[in-house]
């Protein structure tokens, strides 16, 4: 019985470790996905306040849809005063790389 124990017991270990680092890429964005929604914001964000921005920084991997469209909507979220300084990006856009010039 024991040697039943010392056969089993490290394949169920590895077999529960190694589901547990599976990665779900259905709640994630490819880079060209991610990059194309937070430059159509920045685009819109640009024609309304009458600015121009240089995208300096690039998603280069795949990203989280939730840091994505946490991104896109804090760039909504400003007002044409806080657009118009030399670098835009929020916080959450700066977590995932983004940045402007």
């Amino acid at each position: 019985m024991y040697w039943l124990f010392r056969a089993v017991f490290p394949v169920a270990v590895i077999s529960v470790m190694s589901v547990s680092c599976t990665e779900n890429d259905t709640d994630k964005y490819d880079a060209g996905d991610a990059n194309l929604r937070i430059l159509a914001m920045y685009a819109l964000r640009d024609a309304e306040c009458g600015t121009t921005h240089t995208l300096s920084g690039f998603i280069l991997g795949k990203a989280t849809r939730t840091s994505v469209d946490l991104c896109v909507s804090q760039l909504y979220m400003l007002t044409c005063t806080e657009w118009q300084v030399s670098d835009p990006a929020t916080a959450a856009c700066k977590a995932i790389g983004i940045s402007f010039r």
